[in-house]
Order: C-alpha cells, then structure tokens, then sequence
C-alpha cells in the first residue's frame, strides 16, 4: 500500500444526520410501524435515533402482521 503525504483534506462541509425515526415527538404510548422489518433491527433503529438525539428514552417492540411495532415506554 502507497502512502501519499501534503493531500489536503476536503473543505466541503458534510451535512447535519436527519433523525431516521421522529422520536423526538414520541410520547409515552405511541408507536411506529416498520413494514418488513424484523424485530430487533426495528428496536434497534430507534434506540440508536433516541440515543444520538440524546434523548432518555426506552422502548418495547412486538413482531405484528407484516411488520414490527415500536412503542416508547418510558
């Protein structure tokens, strides 16, 4: 492997990440539908969303017909 040196880093500003999930406007009770999803993927995706918003939040997901649902807890 080559080792280049004096190459400037891009100046080009990399945009602010888009929350996936809106679980900043989730209240205790409500849920998302993911369609196609498996369970712990689903979970998974908003607990990370959660935690990069800094959010406290927990949440609880169910396999249900052609999908999985998602409710936050706490």
């Amino acid at each position: 492997m080559k080792i280049d040196r004096n190459i400037p880093l891009p100046t080009e500003a990399q945009k602010p990440r888009k929350l996936r999930v809106p679980v900043e406007s989730m209240e205790v009770g409500d849920s998302i539908f993911f369609p196609g999803a498996k369970r712990v993927s689903a979970l998974a995706t908003v607990r990370a969303t959660a935690m990069r918003a800094g959010l406290p939040f927990n949440f609880k997901s169910a396999a249900v017909d052609g999908g999985v649902r998602v409710w936050r807890v706490v």
